[in-house]
């Protein structure tokens, strides 16, 4: 993929709206970082809206808040992210499930046994009464609100006849295997259709995946 670098590192970013996000971006171009990587939060992932009611609480607090086009307008301003696609058989067999707990079993183990110190969180505490005086970036119950209100502007302007139409072209043609959905998800996405609806559109057809825990 890079043949003219032997090694790039990407910085992993995004927090807050899409606003914050790409001032963040710029923030690290601005110090040097050539390489950037979108996060997004916790509703996004799974496909939920920020006003969901599954999202309260997590919007934008791990990533950034993505439920429309105007969101990735807005990041596209400044360069773009990636993120990989789930492997079917690994997500079927939860082998990435499995995977993730037993890192963090062995994590907490070397926490407890000692094998393992975090300077100034398991060892090394001293100092630590000045931390009140430390500029930390903190998500609040604001930058949710803002997230959502944006959301409401933009189901209020957009043309919902032409955001139902392509939803019910999306669910008619996710009904055929033989239908490409990625044109009609980009006509939904340019009609301003949200992730959250076009995902319980594709739902409706398809179901969800429901995860069985791994012990």
């Amino acid at each position: 993929m890079y043949r003219s670098r032997l090694w790039t590192m990407r910085r992993f970013a995004g927090f807050g709206t899409a606003e914050d996000t790409n001032w963040r971006f710029k923030e690290i171009i601005k110090s040097g970082g050539d390489d950037l990587s979108t996060a997004f939060d916790m509703p996004t992932l799974p496909g939920l809206d920020s006003d969901d009611p599954m999202s309260l609480g997590e919007v934008g607090r791990w990533g950034v808040a993505i439920d429309s086009l105007a969101d990735i307008a807005t990041l596209d301003e400044f360069g773009d992210g990636s993120m990989l696609d789930g492997v079917i058989k690994g997500i079927d067999e939860n082998w990435f499930q499995g995977a993730i707990a037993d890192s963090a079993s062995e994590l907490e183990r070397t926490f407890n046994s000692g094998e393992r110190v975090i300077v100034r969180v398991s060892g090394f505490k001293e100092g630590n009464d000045d931390d009140d005086d430390l500029d930390i970036l903190r998500i609040s119950n604001e930058d949710e609100t803002r997230q959502r209100k944006r959301l409401d502007a933009i189901r209020h302007d957009r043309n919902q006849a032409a955001v139902d139409a392509a939803l019910a072209k999306l669910r008619t043609e996710a009904a055929d295997p033989e239908i490409n959905l990625m044109p009609t998800l980009i006509e939904a996405s340019q009609a301003y259709a949200t992730l959250g609806e076009m995902m319980g559109t594709m739902a409706d057809v398809f179901g969800r995946h429901t995860e069985v825990p791994v012990i």
